[in-house]
């Protein structure tokens, strides 16, 4: 009776069974890293300035925008001088038309010629005597003005007045009359002349600079008929009662002109 001889084991069946769980190991590395390239893949195609892309793009340039400056414009000021009224039943006797403002050549200190102002606790006293009149024909100028004086204002208007008012007397005693006469003030200036206010004298002349008695600073002076000055500023500070309302000044010929 024979044996069956034994059955022979295949030899690559024997290598599949040794190798094969190494196989499915490589095969499952390979997977996982082709979805792993896939991925980062799909990364740097979405983001190509993602940090994992090994060449990313060149960054570009930042662009610098001027920003055009806006220009604010300086606003002007524009002062509005609003004078006193003045009442409306004043009219002058004389149409007068104010002379153009000259610059003179020399400068000029105004010369204080106050008066005695009526005792009283709010006001000033100041004796300032009158000086005699001589003539010099040599003279800076050739009329001086002398001391002023305060008066009431007598007309209707009565204590709803202020002003500067005088006459201009000649070398013997005459009165002269067409000469301009300059009142300046804090932006007040006014030019009248001489012969238009007969209630002064024949060569009496009045300017009103305001509707009632209050103390302020003003300069009179004569103007030529070439605009330049006859005399010097004289300055004038007004009454604060109703009885020194107006305020009268003379200037007298004291040299040729």
């Amino acid at each position: 009776m024979s044996k069956s001889s034994p059955t022979k084991k295949s030899p690559k069946r024997s290598l599949r069974r040794a190798f094969g769980p190494f196989f499915d190991g490589i095969t499952a590395l390979f997977l996982i890293a082709s979805m792993a390239v896939l991925s980062i893949t799909l990364l740097i195609i979405n983001n190509p300035s993602i940090q994992l892309n090994p060449f990313p793009p060149t960054p570009l340039p930042t662009i610098f925008q001027s920003i055009k400056p806006s220009i604010t414009p300086t606003p002007t000021i524009t002062t509005t001088f609003t004078p006193s009224p003045l009442p409306p039943t004043h009219t002058p006797t004389n149409t007068t038309t104010p002379l153009p403002t000259l610059t003179p050549s020399l400068t000029l200190s105004p010369t204080p010629v106050l008066p005695n102002l009526p005792t009283q606790p709010s006001e000033r006293t100041i004796e300032t005597p009158a000086s005699d009149v001589f003539f010099d024909p040599n003279a800076r100028y050739p009329f001086n003005a002398r001391a002023v004086r305060y008066q009431p204002n007598t007309r209707d208007e009565g204590c709803q007045w202020l002003s500067i008012a005088g006459n201009i007397i000649g070398r013997n005693q005459e009165p002269i009359t067409d000469l301009a006469v300059e009142v300046k003030g804090t932006d007040f200036e006014f030019v009248t002349f001489s012969g238009t206010a007969s209630a002064f004298g024949p060569s009496g002349f009045e300017i009103q600079v305001g509707t009632q008695p209050f103390e302020d600073t003003y300069f009179v002076r004569l103007l030529g008929p070439d605009g330049l000055p006859l005399s010097e500023e004289v300055e004038i500070l007004t009454g604060t009662t109703c009885e020194t309302n107006v305020v009268f000044i003379e200037f007298t010929q004291i040299g040729d002109f």
